[in-house]
C-alpha cells in the first residue's frame, strides 16, 4: 500500500508560520520562538494525522515506546523538529546564539590535501544544513549541494533577507545525468560536493541493511567519488543540547585502501547513520514511510 505521507522536498507551515517564528525569534528572543512550538506541536499531532502515523511507525521501529507513550513520543518528535528548523535559521541569521562543535571535522581537514577536492554525504538528521553551512569554513574549498529545492519562493525570500552566514550553492538535481555531470566537473576543480544518502532522486540505488531491513539507497556518492577519484567522508550534525550542535564525521579511508566496491561503501554509510541514529532518534525527521517508499524489506 502507497504511503500516505510521501517526502516531497518542502517544509511544513507555509509563509504565514514561518514568518511568525521570524517576528516571535526577531523581537521576543529564541525562547519565546521555541515556545510557539508547544502550540504547533500539538496541532500536529491532532491535526495532521499522516505526520503522526508516520512518526510513530518510525519510533517503533526505532525506539520501541510502549503503547501508552507512543502520543508523547510522536510529540516528542515534532517539536524536536521543529527545534532544529528554528536553530537553522537562528544560524543563519549569523546571531551567534547557536554553537556548532567542529572538533572531528577539523581533525579529518588536516588530512586531506589542499588541492584535494571532496565529497560529503549526510542526510536529513539533526541540523544537517548547519553541517553544509560549516564546509567551506572547514575545508577552505567552495561547497556545493547536489539536490533539490521545492520550497516555496515567497518562504525564501523571507528568511534569506537577513541571512548573513553564507550556505553551499545548489545543484539542481534532475532524473538525467546532467547534475551529476556538473558535480563531476566542479570535483575537477578542488571544490567541495555535499550529498544526501537518505534520498533517491531516480538515479541508480543498492541495497543495505539498515534497521534490520532491506532497503535501496543511492550509489552516486560513492560512485561519483571513485570515477573522480577523491576522498569521501560521511558527516552529521546533531542537537547535543540546547543552542549546541556537535559535528560527527566518518572516513572511507580504509575502504578506498582496500579497493573495496561500491556495495561496501554503501553499507557502511547506513551502518554509521544506524548508530547515529540510535544515539539521536527523535532527530531524524522523516515524517515518511522511508522504509516502503525506499522500498524496505523486513528481514525474517
Amino acid at each position: 500500500m502507497e504511503s500516505e505521507t510521501k517526502w516531497r522536498g518542502k517544509s511544513y507551515g507555509g509563509y504565514f508560520g514561518h514568518k511568525c517564528f521570524y517576528f516571535l525569534f526577531k523581537f521576543f528572543g529564541l525562547r519565546a520562538t521555541y515556545g510557539l512550538l508547544i502550540f504547533v506541536a500539538t496541532y500536529f499531532i491532532f491535526f495532521k494525522r499522516g505526520v503522526y502515523k508516520e512518526s510513530a511507525s518510525y519510533l517503533r521501529l526505532v525506539v520501541a515506546p510502549k503503547k501508552f507513550t507512543m502520543l508523547f513520543c510522536v510529540y516528542k518528535h515534532i517539536f524536536t523538529f521543529g527545534k532544529t528548523l528554528i536553530d537553522k535559521w537562528v544560524y543563519l541569521y549569523g546571531t551567534g546564539k547557536i554553537k556548532v562543535d567542529n572538533t572531528e571535522s577539523e581533525k579529518i581537514a588536516k588530512k586531506i590535501p589542499v588541492e584535494s577536492s571532496l565529497i560529503v554525504v549526510n542526510a536529513h538528521v539533526g541540523g544537517w544544513e548547519l553541517s553544509a553551512s560549516q564546509l567551506e569554513k572547514v575545508f577552505k574549498k567552495k561547497a556545493y549541494i547536489l539536490g533539490i529545492n521545492s520550497e516555496d519562493e515567497n518562504i525564501l525570500r523571507a528568511l534569506e533577507k537577513d541571512k548573513k552566514e553564507n550556505a553551499p550553492e545548489l545543484i539542481a538535481q534532475n532524473k538525467d545525468k546532467i547534475s551529476t555531470l556538473n558535480a563531476y566537473a566542479l570535483l575537477k576543480k578542488s571544490s567541495i560536493v555535499a550529498m544526501l544518502g537518505d534520498r533517491n532522486f531516480g538515479g541508480r540505488t543498492g541495497e543495505v541493511i539498515f534497521f534490520g531491513n532491506k532497503i535501496q539507497i543511492p550509489q552516486s556518492p560513492f560512485i561519483l567519488a571513485q570515477k573522480a577519484n577523491v576522498p569521501i567522508i560521511q558527516i552529521h550534525c546533531m542537537r547535543v543540547k540546547s543552542r549546541e550542535y556537535k559535528m560527527y564525521v566518518f572516513d572511507f579511508s580504509d575502504l578506498s585502501e582496500q579497493g573495496a566496491g561500491i556495495e561496501k561503501y554503501q553499507q557502511r554509510y547506513a551502518d554509521n547513520l544506524e548508530f547515529i541514529v540510535k544515539k539521536y532518534p527523535y532527530q531524524w525527521c522523516n515524517f515518511y514511510d522511508f522504509f516502503e517508499s525506499e522500498t524496505g524489506k523486513k528481514l525474517d
